[in-house]
Formats: structure tokens, C-alpha cells, sequence
């Protein structure tokens, strides 16, 4: 009986702490359930505020605050840096970067021991003895060759791919702007083209009629005029329903609801013609910080007449490698790739797992301390590792074949941009002809030798070759807005 207290009192005294510090460890969360609130979503949209100062605290702290806050006239720039703010693609291009994020500390966990607790009742014993017994082993790994340390290299890696991944979002929102925006300030200009067309038709079918009532003229002759008359008035309607198709494209691709956007008044200029802001490429290294994924990627001022300096090859091949986003993402996922063979080597050494144990029989108290591993006898990796070289060369393929597209494509934009800006410079020249032309007859009718109809005809003239120029300047910004995709770099014209 005296044994058997000094037993329990034993038993009592080395399992007490070992309960209660296992009682302390499993503290688990619980989960909160979080559904989908659609409303909530579509309310949250519509309340987005372009004015909002945290929009202007947004672009201060990247040195872009702008002089007056809300902008009087909302510019390209505006729409960009407001887009880049709270644009529902970088919103949820943010929130997969923080998975990204949360990957690194999933990849820095430790092994948890795991813990055996066997009762055991032994039928044969002396008189006298307990017919209890209890076995309690525990398992701890251990792992071995710095495979810990590669696998937070690679979360670290899927972290920064996740952080390029929101430039590269950033970057096509910005495209996308740029391009919606283009074609607002051309379907404005084409509406206002359209305006002086239609009066200068007015203008020509009443002094036709009248010189039909003085027999001066045909009636056919009229009847033409006002045939071209109602052409215009369609083409001045369909434009007009232009300029609301492409203010809301805008307004969507700003990330703001219609109504809001509807009040801002924005500037009817080219991008081109405007001063830019520009994404710069994330860095190839380094720990991605949840600062730096909440604050999306960063900005400097954009170089004067970078258009020009894209069209020498050597340039070109220069800013495609420095610039591209996806070059970028390939070399980061190649060092994942360096990373991933850099463990299946590791993984030829076993991990090891150290078994300390304590026995306790009727008879006697046993204390035990074992070590298990696998033996790499029959398998060594070797078709892991293989693999994992295979896959490090496909993937850097896949960097020179991504290059090589990249400076192809960036080359065809370079000569669409030549093309477009020689097109435009032909329309320029034409519609200076033709402003010389209209000067030339306002002289003459100042001075009573060319009579209305021959300046309205004049005017025309002109307008039509203006709007030439235009189409060829729309030209030249899609040419520009191709060439800035190619090297991922907004450029002034």
C-alpha cells in the first residue's frame, strides 16, 4: 500500500505539469462567420467620394499632393491617382497580397511534437501490485538541411509575386483609364466638330434657298445641300450619344458610380499633352511588408519626351527589361524555381524525430529516449531533383521567351507610333492648306470679292480638314497608349 501511494504520488507530481502546461498551450480561436454583404457593397460604391481627403492624404504621402483639394478641373493624373485609391480591381489585387503576406508567417510555423498516452492492464503480476500501467511517449521533429528556412524563401517569393501582381493591376488600370479617356476628349472634340458643321450647313441651305427665290440657282442644288444638312444633324446626334457612352466608360473605369463622376468637370485634353505620374517596378528582393502592400506601388515624375527617346532600339530593349511587370514576375517565379530545387536537394537528407519516453509498469519505471528516421536506401530524391531542374529551365525559358515577345511587341509599337505621328503631321499640313485657303477668302470678302456662300464653303473646308487631323491625333494617343503597354511606362508625346 506504501508503494502504491508513492506511486500515485509520483505519477501525480510528474503529470501535473505536464497537463496543465498542455491545458495552457490549447488556446484556439474561434470562427467568425463573415457572408458576402451585396448591398453593403453597392451602397459602399456609390458613397465613394472622389473629394475625399483621405484620396488627398493618399497622394501626399507619395509626393503628388495636388495644389487645390478637390481639383476645380479633374485631369488625367486626377482620374489616375483617384482610380489607383479605391479601384475595385486594386482593392482585391491588395487583399491577395496580404494572403500573400499571411503565406510567409503560414511557412514559418514549427513542427508540433505529438504526444502518445497508452493505459496499460497486465493480467500477471505479483501480489500486491497495481494491475495499471502507463505509457507516454512523445514525438518531436526535427528538421533538417534548412528545408525551414526554403520554404519561407519560397512564400516569401509568392509574397513579392503577389505585390507585383498589384502593380501589374495598378498598371491596367491606368491603361484602361488612359484609353476611356481618350476617347472621351475625342468624342467631345467630334460633338463640337459636328456642332460647327451642322450651323455652317444651316448657314449654306439658307443661302441657297434664297438664291433659289431669286433664281439664281436650282432647286436640285438645294435639295443637296439639305441632304448633306440632315447628315450632319445625325452624325452631330450619334455623337452626342458618344459623349454619354464614353463619360460613363470613364466613370467606370475611374472605380466611382456614374452620379458622382457626373459632377466632376474634367479637362478635355489629350493624356498626352498632360504631365503623368509613373509606377515604379518592384524591386526583384527583399521581404514584402504589410505597408507595402496596403500602399500599392510607388510613384515618381515621368521624363519630358520619352516617346522620342523609345524609338532607338537600344532604348527600347532597355526600358522593356527594366520596366515589364511580367519580366519582372517571371524572374521573381524563376527564383522560386531556384528555391524549389534548392529543397528537393535538401530533402535527400531524412528529417530525424526524437521519441523521449516514460514507462510505467506494475514492476518498474522505465525512462526512454529513441530517434527515428527514414533510411535513404532505396530512394534518394533523385527524381525530385530532376524534376525540380527541369522545371528551373522551363521556367527560365519562359523569361527569355517573355523578353523576346516584350521587345518584339514593344518594337511594332514603336513603328505604329512613327506611323500615327507622320499621319498626323500630313493632317496638320493639309489642315494648315486650308487655313491658309479660308484666310485668303476672308480677305477677299472683307474687301467685297467673294460673296457668304463662297466663305461658308471656305469654312467647311477647314472643318473638315481639322477634323482629319483630329482622327489622326486619335491616332497618334492609341499609338502612344500602345507604346506606353509595351514598355509598362506612361510617355509624353
Amino acid at each position: 500500500m506504501i508503494r502504491s501511494a508513492v506511486i500515485r504520488r509520483g505519477l501525480g507530481a510528474t503529470f501535473a505539469p505536464l497537463l496543465a502546461w498542455l491545458l495552457a498551450a490549447c488556446v484556439f480561436q474561434s470562427y467568425q462567420p463573415a457572408p458576402v454583404d451585396r448591398d453593403g457593397m453597392a451602397a459602399e460604391h456609390e458613397a465613394h467620394d472622389p473629394g475625399d481627403e483621405m484620396i488627398r492624404e493618399f497622394r501626399r504621402q507619395r509626393g503628388a499632393e495636388p495644389a487645390s483639394w478637390p481639383p476645380a478641373r479633374w485631369s488625367f493624373d486626377d482620374l489616375v491617382w483617384l482610380a489607383w485609391y479605391g479601384h475595385p480591381d486594386l482593392v482585391a489585387a491588395r487583399s491577395h497580397a496580404r494572403v500573400g503576406e499571411a503565406g510567409i508567417a503560414v511557412a514559418s510555423r514549427r513542427l508540433n511534437p505529438s504526444l502518445r498516452f497508452t493505459p496499460e492492464h497486465h493480467r500477471d503480476r505479483d501480489p500486491g501490485q497495481q494491475p495499471w500501467g502507463l505509457s507516454l511517449d512523445l514525438d518531436v521533429p526535427v528538421v533538417t538541411a534548412d528545408k525551414r528556412a526554403i520554404v519561407r524563401e519560397q512564400a516569401e517569393l509568392g509574397a513579392q509575386i503577389a505585390q507585383i501582381d498589384v502593380a501589374q493591376t495598378a498598371w491596367q488600370v491606368r491603361s484602361r483609364l488612359r484609353a476611356r479617356y481618350v476617347d472621351w476628349v475625342d468624342a467631345q472634340r467630334e460633338l463640337g466638330s459636328f456642332d460647327d458643321e451642322v450651323r455652317l450647313r444651316e448657314e449654306v441651305t439658307a443661302l441657297m434657298d434664297r438664291r433659289v427665290e431669286l433664281g439664281h440657282a436650282a432647286v436640285a442644288d438645294a435639295l443637296q445641300d439639305r441632304l448633306r444638312l440632315g447628315e450632319a444633324r445625325i452624325a452631330q446626334a450619334q455623337a452626342r450619344a458618344r459623349v454619354v457612352e464614353a463619360r460613363g466608360q470613364l466613370a467606370e473605369a475611374s472605380g466611382i458610380s456614374r452620379e458622382r463622376f457626373d459632377a466632376l468637370e474634367l479637362v478635355a485634353a489629350w493624356p498626352g499633352e498632360q504631365p503623368i505620374g509613373v509606377p515604379v517596378s518592384v524591386e526583384p528582393a527583399g521581404r514584402v511588408g504589410p505597408e507595402r502592400v496596403a500602399a500599392g506601388p510607388r510613384f515618381v515624375a515621368t521624363e519630358p519626351k520619352i516617346a522620342w527617346a523609345l524609338l532607338d532600339p537600344r532604348e527600347m530593349r532597355r526600358r522593356v527589361a527594366l520596366n515589364r511587370l511580367d519580366i519582372e514576375r517571371a524572374l521573381v517565379t524563376y527564383a522560386g524555381g531556384e528555391a524549389a530545387l534548392r529543397l528537393e536537394v535538401a530533402r535527400q537528407y531524412p528529417d530525424l524525430t526524437l521519441r523521449p519516453g516514460y514507462h510505467f509498469e506494475p514492476a518498474d519505471t522505465v525512462w526512454a529516449v529513441g530517434l527515428a528516421m527514414l533510411l535513404p536506401v532505396l530512394d534518394r530524391n533523385e527524381a525530385g531533383i530532376a524534376q525540380a531542374e527541369a522545371r528551373r529551365q522551363a521556367l527560365a525559358d519562359d523569361v527569355r521567351a517573355l523578353q523576346a515577345r516584350a521587345i518584339a511587341g514593344a518594337q511594332t509599337a514603336a513603328a505604329r507610333f512613327r506611323q500615327a505621328q507622320d499621319e498626323r503631321d500630313r493632317a496638320a499640313r493639309q489642315r494648315e492648306i486650308t487655313g491658309s485657303q479660308l484666310a485668303r477668302v476672308e480677305r477677299r470678302f472683307e474687301r467685297g470679292q467673294a460673296d457668304r456662300r463662297e466663305l461658308v464653303l471656305s469654312r467647311l473646308d477647314n472643318l473638315l480638314a481639322t477634323r482629319r487631323e483630329r482622327i489622326a491625333m486619335l491616332g497618334r494617343e492609341r499609338a502612344i497608349g500602345q507604346l506606353e503597354d509595351a514598355v509598362q511606362r506612361p510617355v509624353n508625346g
